[in-house]
């Protein structure tokens, strides 16, 4: 594990992260970055300090895949917001910790939802493209991804990279669990 140091930036902390169903617990430095440039600067602090670092959406997950025990975790919960929506071409931009539930209540007043929803409504979007989740109606409207029309990565070198179907990296980012990067929108 590594040592515990009071440099660390004032929106990350040492504690205890518990896995969905409770069975595993860790601890890890976790980051609770609200913008971009302090997803950045948590990758900086641990390339500097030589960690590791995974990324975390609404905690979801089946797995303890992103517990990180003893090193960093990057909890992208509270980059939550809507960046944009338009109504008329019914799509929607979000920040890559917005729970699925929380799109169908913005849009809601629209009648509009999601096809290739997964069952857990209580997940990030980020989350389900990088899991390349899939609902009951997967079958019919291909996997959760199968509706993201861009996204924007944020690469260990700090660098942003917008990536959308066409970009060569579009089909590894899906389903990737973060390896290529962060997504943050």
């Amino acid at each position: 594990m590594q040592s515990e140091t009071p440099t660390i930036p004032s929106f990350m902390e040492w504690k205890e992260v518990t896995s969905l169903v409770g069975s595993i617990q860790t601890r890890s430095l976790v980051a609770h970055p609200t913008t971009v440039e302090q997803c950045r600067e948590a990758l900086a602090y641990c390339r500097q300090h030589d960690m590791t670092i995974c990324a975390r959406g609404a905690g979801r997950g089946y797995g303890d895949l992103a517990l990180n025990n003893g090193q960093a975790l990057l909890d992208m919960s509270a980059m939550n917001r809507i960046v944009a929506f338009d109504e008329e071409a019914a799509q929607i931009t979000v920040e890559a910790g917005m729970r699925i539930i929380d799109i169908y209540q913005a849009v809601h007043h629209r009648l509009l939802t999601l096809p290739a929803s997964p069952t857990e409504s209580h997940s990030s979007v980020a989350g389900a493209i990088c899991a390349n989740v899939n609902g009951k109606d997967a079958w019919r409207h291909g996997s959760f991804a199968h509706q993201v029309v861009r996204l924007t990565l944020l690469l260990a070198s700090g660098e942003t990279l917008n990536v959308d179907r066409s970009h060569e990296l579009f089909n590894a980012v899906v389903g990737g669990i973060g390896m290529l990067g962060v997504i943050v929108d």
